[in-house]
């Protein structure tokens, strides 16, 4: 057999190619045209002409030419007949070649036009399909494009869907180009911030900009400390921000807090003013804990908290800890506490439970010191370490320094002990410079001293 030039037999049989398919007015036609057929070709009975009776006078011969015409006259028009026939069959497979072609196996066309920036299916061009058929499109956005819009007969639909031809159709894809900024980091995961405002996108990611121009690009996440470039942006070309971002943390609190502090009373401790409020009466937790959630890369490191008193006992502490985890109970570390009545307190604890006030703990410095700031003005605390030495800061007054190489405590925490019917302190900010040892002293060791285990430890401001 001969092969198609545009394709299989399969194909051939696919696209109505024989005539024999499965419609069935085309079956119907078919199945008349060859009934007809075979009646024609039927042999046609003829009666035979009475015998005359014996006797009977024979037709002169005068009379033979008649007959032979007449029987002429009959040939002619069985002729005719057939003729007839073969002229309506023609016909009827005429009708129902028609019919299948144009009416049963239609063919309707998609013309598709594909704009730049956009990949997708079906691609540019006229493609033809049957009637009813039902054709997939799906369009998405290549980098640097935006408003990617798809339509089908002039009419926004979505990005991917379905068109059922019953007739020709369009079908549209078309997108805007913007400029590309690219936001790298190592590592990565860090929140994007441009222009001051969250993305809700971390590194690595890449935007498209709806307008060119100067871009400011902030990297900022809980244990890290900030990062911040101004970048230049065009329409059709990529800028790209590649950033290391050191370990470390810088909170001014202006942004929201779930992120990176876990307070032991979510209730009692709240945002607003640029500063971290706690607002409590008197009561349980006997200490009031919130720690940064992560802890410190190294041990080399320096913590700096502004602080202020509001309301409460003006010999009740509060401060900062370093602690061996981010829990409330079963602490292990150091807490740095002062009052603002001028006295300050450096503790040791081992299995604390800030809750509660109990546990094991040691008072390794206390006493009083002229860099604090009375009544409600803000005080500053900073802690030092470098390695197994631990050097202690008031408004950048030394208040002692000591070497401890029993815990590794890289825990944050702000601790606030409720004394008094009303308590209220603010936070304004807390700085992690991991790497910075400047101001770090080698102290003495640690002087051995009794573990206290009672709910005592404010008494030392007293």
């Amino acid at each position: 057999m001969v092969g198609k030039t545009d394709g299989s037999l399969e194909e051939a049989k696919m696209n109505g190619g024989w005539i024999f398919g499965k419609k069935r007015i085309t079956v119907f036609l078919l199945v008349s045209f060859f009934m007809m057929l075979v009646v024609e070709a039927a042999p046609h009975r003829v009666n035979a002409p009475e015998t005359p009776a014996a006797g009977a006078a024979i037709a002169s011969e005068d009379a033979a030419p008649g007959a032979v015409e007449k029987t002429a006259e009959v040939k002619a028009g069985g002729k005719k007949k057939s003729w007839i026939w073969i002229a309506a069959a023609a016909g009827v497979i005429t009708a129902a070649v028609l019919v299948y072609f144009f009416v049963i196996n239609r063919k309707y066309t998609l013309t598709v036009t594909q704009g730049q920036g956009v990949t997708g299916t079906p691609a540019a061009g006229v493609h033809k399909y049957k009637k009813k058929e039902v054709v997939a499109y799906q369009y998405s956005l290549q980098s640097g494009y935006y408003n990617l819009q798809v339509k089908v007969d002039d009419n926004l639909v979505p990005a991917s869907g379905t068109i059922t031809m019953g007739g020709n159709r369009t079908l549209s894809a078309a997108a805007v180009q913007g400029a590309t900024l690219e936001v790298n980091s190592t590592p990565a995961g860090i929140d994007i911030y441009l222009n001051g405002t969250g993305t809700g996108k971390t590194t690595p990611h890449t935007f498209t900009l709806e307008s060119a121009g100067s871009v400011t690009v902030l990297l900022r996440k809980c244990g890290y400390k900030d990062y911040q470039t101004t970048v230049l942006t065009e329409i059709g070309k990529t800028a790209s921000v590649n950033a290391n971002v050191a370990s470390g943390h810088r909170e001014d609190f202006d942004r929201p807090l779930s992120a990176c502090w876990k307070p032991y009373s979510p209730e009692f401790w709240s945002l607003g003013g640029g500063f971290y409020r706690f607002l409590k009466p008197t009561g349980y937790p006997y200490c009031d804990f919130n720690t940064l959630t992560g802890q410190i890369a190294g041990n080399s490191f320096t913590v700096t908290v502004g602080v202020q008193y509001v309301a409460g006992f003006t010999n009740t502490p509060r401060g900062i800890a370093l602690n061996t985890s981010g829990n409330s109970a079963g602490n292990n570390g150091f807490e740095f506490d002062f009052t603002p009545a001028g006295r300050y307190g450096i503790f040791k604890n081992k299995n604390y439970d800030y809750p509660s006030g109990y546990g094991n703990w040691q008072s390794v410095a206390a006493g009083d010191c002229s860099a604090i700031l009375p009544g409600q003005s803000w005080n500053v605390l900073r802690i030092v370490r470098n390695g197994n030495d631990f050097t202690f800061y008031i408004n950048d007054q030394l208040a002692a320094s000591f070497s401890d190489g029993e815990f590794d405590p890289r825990y944050v925490a702000i601790i606030y002990y409720n004394l008094s019917s009303t308590n209220e302190m603010r936070y304004d900010y807390v700085y992690i410079d991991a790497g910075n040892t400047a101001g770090a002293i080698p102290g003495r060791p640690v002087p051995v001293s009794p573990w206290r285990h009672s709910a005592d430890k404010p008494a030392i401001f007293r």
